[in-house]
């Protein structure tokens, strides 16, 4: 068990690692404006990805255990979909960039669905593997795009777009067997969406939080900030990339036991997450500014105060994202639900008020209020904190 929770999580950190050196290669060799187009571009193929999904990635590995299979319909949908979205684009020729998240997006949803295959079946070598493909090929690709000459941001959004389609249909052709294998029992799909909903709509509430940052920055300022908010929201992430992981190794941990021995290993995890974080926020809040120019520029020197705000953001994330695992342990979803709706409420209200007033600052001070009380609610209500 622990040797594929560290061998998951090496593979996610990978990815992670490989994704902010693109950023690095993007905010180094283009200007301010266009990088904020491809990062605000980003943003809405992560969360196109994420909605298409539907919850079948969940659905999938949950029901295969009960002799259930619907992935050969399922991966068919999505290649079909990828590839009518490719010949609509080119036959209207349509050049807007909204279009290419959606024909990306679809691909990694594809993607996610084939990867919880590998996860139903507990291939965790293969699943780290494909995640560590597809963040190597794409990203490489594109850096080596940048890297010689290439800075138009439209094209590049074509050629990940592209790349995305490619891989997944690269990883279908290397799963053929799955279409060839004799089906299980198949299930209706109104099933799969209704047992994947439940942790669907969480992970939508909670990536909205920070999409709607970025669009409303998008919306209310211009491209250029949206590029210094996407460089302070890449640090807090990989700041958070190591509550995510310990969030992972909670969650089986809790499936298990009474109330209160629940309740102790959460507040356990929040303790040591919180302590993880301290000391890299500390070597940042020192070196930050330097840690900026030398990575994305001086230009980013920007990105530094708004930086600030969501690494102080993490500790009430911590509390949300393990107290959501015990919702999630003892099936009581409404609490999370809440503590999520409430949050992307007061975060869009405080955006529109904080960033004409503020900027970028404005936009974290924002999030940083918004998961305060999504931590906080949701801490409070289960009661944790009598553990």
């Amino acid at each position: 068990m622990k040797a594929n929770v560290i061998l998951i999580s090496g593979a996610k950190i990978y990815a992670a690692l490989i994704a902010v050196l693109l950023n690095v290669i993007l905010a180094r060799n283009l200007s301010a404006g266009d990088f904020g187009e491809v990062a605000l571009w980003l943003t809405y193929l992560n969360f196109i990805g994420l909605i298409s999904i539907f919850g079948f990635n969940t659905s999938h590995i949950y029901f295969y255990k009960k002799g259930v299979d619907n992935s050969q319909f399922l991966v068919v949908i999505y290649i079909s979909l990828c590839i009518l979205s490719l010949l609509a684009v080119s036959i209207l020729d349509v050049k807007h960039n909204f279009q290419w998240a959606v024909i990306g997006g679809l691909a990694l949803a594809g993607l996610s669905l084939i990867n919880a295959e590998a996860q139903a079946k507990e291939s965790f070598l293969q699943y780290a593997a494909q995640v560590v493909a597809l963040a190597t090929s794409v990203s490489s690709i594109v850096a080596y795009s940048v890297w010689y000459g290439v800075h138009d941001p439209y094209f590049l959004i074509q050629v990940y777009s592209f790349l995305l389609v490619l891989f997944f249909l690269v990883m279908a052709f290397l799963k053929r067997k799955l279409f060839l294998e004799r089906s299980l029992k198949i299930l209706r799909g109104k099933d799969y969406i209704g047992y994947g909903m439940k942790g669907f709509v969480l992970n939508v509430l909670g990536q909205a939080l920070y999409f709607l940052d970025i669009v409303m920055v998008g919306h209310l300022m211009n491209s250029a900030q949206v590029a210094y908010y996407a460089v302070a929201g890449l640090v807090a992430k990989s700041l958070w990339l190591l509550i995510d992981s310990a969030g992972s190794i909670l969650f089986p941990s809790l499936m298990f036991g009474s109330g209160s021995e629940r309740r102790r290993k959460t507040l356990t995890a929040i303790k040591v997450s919180a302590a993880l974080c301290v000391v890299p926020g500390l070597i940042f809040l020192v070196f930050g500014e330097w840690v900026l120019i030398a990575a994305f520029g001086e230009d980013y020197v920007y990105s530094l105060v708004p930086a600030y705000i969501l690494i102080l953001a993490s500790f009430p994330l911590i509390l949300y994202k393990m107290c959501s695992r015990l919702s999630a342990a003892e099936n009581n979803w409404k609490i999370a639900y809440y503590s999520l709706v409430f949050a992307v409420l007061i975060n869009v209200g405080l955006n529109f008020f904080f960033i004409p007033l503020y900027g970028i600052a404005g936009a974290a001070l924002a999030s940083l209020i918004a998961y305060s009380f999504c931590g906080i609610y949701i801490f409070c209500k289960l009661k944790v904190y009598g553990s």
